[in-house]
């Protein structure tokens, strides 16, 4: 934490600190050159180590400053200073979206929608400039004082996404495109997807995909389907809810080819709200959606260790991508019987280089992440279904009964029984 009156690049005094993130220190700061007061954001100590990062970070800002838009949150610069990295932006007063939605749990449709336009045309103009944001979420959507909608942070997704410890990000993860959790190539319409997850939150006042875990919520995002947001908000205006549910469409192609055709949905949404005039591609036009198929899993076990050894240990950047596929494909197919063996032949690594590796990128253990997603997955079907404790210990893949009704009661807190009888409302004995 930077002490109150320090002063960076010869130029920005620290004033006070005004925000933090997962990633930096938010301070307000006064700019003596130009003699106005600033936002500047200095990335935490872990984040300056990795030199990968700090070089597609830098590389990220820079083209974000050449970004200038009412809605976006211009960048003005980008500095080291004695070890410290941090980025000039423009000072907003005012409240994030996350914050507003929680003080009035749910936005009326015309602020929504109100707020989903001007966001989109900040989206515009920068997928213009061929540059995405990659972290739309209300967190990074800042309403200004005299009402004006601002969308901050471009740039530092893509610099983390490649990150060793990207991990420690995933707070973000409520508002990830399946092809970003999957660790595939993300786009323009990785953003749709998001904005979609956020306009799904400003109208009901909660995200579609949630869970215990970041895996859990990010399984979620590959293989579920979104509620309509009209289950909890019953008088949701029809066009409206059609937008939400094209933009949030798990294969990008059935998603808006870009923001202009949204912005056009979204202002006609507000002229016609009952209108059918949203077009979504028809699924059985499409011939794969986006989950973790049984041919993408087989490919990754035959080629993952090819894959792999392509990269040498001393690139861990590298490595992650792979070991997110692996563990995606691992976490998809839960069911199944997952051995350590498996896995490392998989990786291509002896038996402690793996559980390095793994410790270091999730900070879990394979076992213990499959644990979470199978108890996941046994608490839901004993609370909605008519199956046995034994149907249910087999199908989540447990094959010892005994072991999952040990595992059940020591993650939730009563017996697998209990939890049945009771519907499911034994959540306030969880950890």
């Amino acid at each position: 934490m930077l002490k109150e009156g320090v002063i960076l690049g010869e130029r920005y005094e620290i004033i006070s600190r005004i925000g933090s993130g997962g990633m930096a220190d938010v301070y307000k700061a006064k700019d003596h050159k130009l003699n106005r007061m600033v936002a500047v954001k200095v990335l935490k100590p872990e984040f300056r180590e990795d030199k990968t990062f700090i070089r597609k970070f830098r590389t990220e800002a820079q083209a974000a400053a050449g970004l200038s838009h009412p809605n976006i949150v211009n960048v003005y610069d980008v500095g080291e200073d004695r070890g410290v990295y941090y980025i000039v932006m423009e000072l907003v007063e005012g409240i994030t979206l996350k914050d507003y939605i929680d003080r009035k749990g749910k936005l009326s449709v015309k602020e929504a929608t109100s707020i989903a336009i001007q966001v989109s045309l900040g989206l515009e103009a920068a997928h213009n400039r061929n540059i995405v944001h990659r972290d739309v979420k209300p967190q990074n959507i800042i309403i200004s004082t005299d009402g004006k909608v601002k969308l901050s942070d471009f740039g530092i997704a893509k610099a983390t996404s490649s990150n060793t410890i990207s991990s420690n990000v995933m707070g973000s993860v409520h508002y990830s495109s399946p092809e970003q959790v999957r660790g595939g190539y993300s786009d323009y319409k990785s953003d749709i997807y998001s904005l979609g997850i956020t306009m799904y939150e400003m109208v009901t006042g909660r995200v579609p995909f949630d869970g215990d875990t970041t895996v859990a919520i990010a399984i979620k995002h590959l293989q579920e389907e979104i509620e309509s947001p009209s289950k909890y908000t019953p008088n949701l205006p029809f066009a409206l809810e059609q937008i939400i549910l094209k933009c949030t469409q798990k294969s990008p192609d059935r998603r808006y080819n870009n923001m202009a055709e949204l912005i056009d949905d979204l202002k006609h949404s507000l002229m016609e709200p009952q209108g059918n005039f949203v077009k979504v591609t028809p699924l059985s036009s499409h011939a794969e959606t986006v989950m973790v198929s049984a041919e993408e899993l087989s490919q990754i076990r035959s080629g993952a260790a090819a894959k792999a050894n392509a990269q040498t240990a001393e690139e861990p950047a590298g490595l992650y991508q792979e070991f997110q596929e692996l563990r995606l494909a691992m976490l998809s197919h839960y069911e199944e019987e997952w051995t350590t063996e498996n896995l490392c032949q998989m990786a291509n690594m002896e038996k402690s280089q793996f559980y390095s590796y793994y410790k270091q990128f999730f900070s879990s253990t394979p076992h213990s992440d499959l644990i979470e997603v199978r108890l996941d997955k046994a608490k839901n079907l004993l609370t909605n279904q008519a199956l046995s404790i034994g149907q249910t210990a087999e199908i989540c893949g447990f094959s010892n009964l005994s072991h999952f009704s040990r595992y059940f009661k020591r993650h939730c807190g009563c017996s697998p029984r209990e939890w049945q009888q009771q519907g499911g409302r034994k959540t306030q004995n969880m950890r």
